[in-house]
C-alpha cells in the first residue's frame, strides 16, 4: 500500500518538481504493482502522461536554449554588419571630400566644364571675367563637379546678370533649367 501512495505522490508534483528519475521509480513501482494483481489501468495512463508532458518540457527547454543561442549569434552578426556599414559610410564619404581649392584652381577648364559649389541647395558662385570664384555661406557645403552646358553664353551673361543654364543627362541628374536671377543675388 506504501508503493501506491507513493506511486500517486510522484504524480501529485508540480512538473517542474518531478525528474525522470522519480517517473522511472514510478514506471517500476506499478510494473510491481501490475504483477501483484491490481489493475491499475487508470494510473499507467497517468503516468504515461506525465512522463509525455514531461519530456515535451525538456524539449522544449532544450530547443528554447538553441534559438536564444541562435539569436545571440544573429544579434553579434548584426553588430558587426552595422560596424562594417558604418565604416563603409566612412570610407565613402572620404571619397567624397572636397577638393581643395588649390586642386581646384590647378585643375584645366577645358570646354565647359565648371566647379559649381552647392550650399542649402542654393548655388552660391560669381563669374568674374570668366573665372568662377566660389562664395561660401552657412550650412553644409558640398562640391559638384558637373558639365554645365551653357545656353546663351558668356556675353548674355555680362550683360544681363542673370546666368541660365541645363543639367546635362551625362551627370545622371534630371534636365532642368534655372534661372539664377542676377549677379547680386548670388
Amino acid at each position: 500500500m506504501s508503493l501506491l501512495l507513493s506511486l500517486i505522490e510522484t504524480l501529485r508534483q508540480s512538473p517542474h518538481e518531478r525528474h525522470k528519475a522519480d517517473l522511472a521509480v514510478a514506471y517500476a513501482a506499478l510494473g510491481s504493482m501490475t504483477e501483484a494483481g491490481f489493475k491499475l489501468d487508470w494510473l499507467e495512463k497517468k503516468l504515461d502522461e506525465m512522463s509525455e508532458k514531461k519530456e515535451k518540457e525538456e524539449a522544449g527547454e532544450t530547443r528554447m536554449q538553441e534559438i536564444e543561442n541562435e539569436l545571440k549569434d544573429l544579434k553579434l552578426k548584426c553588430s558587426d554588419l552595422e560596424a562594417e556599414l558604418k565604416k563603409e559610410k566612412l570610407e565613402v564619404l572620404a571619397a567624397k571630400e572636397l577638393i581643395s581649392l588649390d586642386t581646384l584652381f590647378s585643375l584645366e577648364f577645358l570646354g565647359a566644364w565648371v566647379f559649381v559649389l552647392w550650399c542649402s541647395d542654393v548655388l552660391v558662385c560669381s563669374f568674374v571675367l570668366g573665372v568662377l570664384v566660389l562664395v561660401l555661406v552657412l550650412g553644409v557645403v558640398r562640391l559638384i563637379f558637373l558639365n554645365l552646358k551653357l545656353e546663351f553664353g558668356f556675353t548674355f551673361f555680362m550683360c544681363s546678370g542673370r546666368f541660365v543654364f541645363r543639367f546635362p543627362n551625362e551627370c545622371h541628374l534630371r534636365s532642368a533649367s534655372r534661372d539664377l536671377g542676377p549677379i547680386s543675388n548670388c
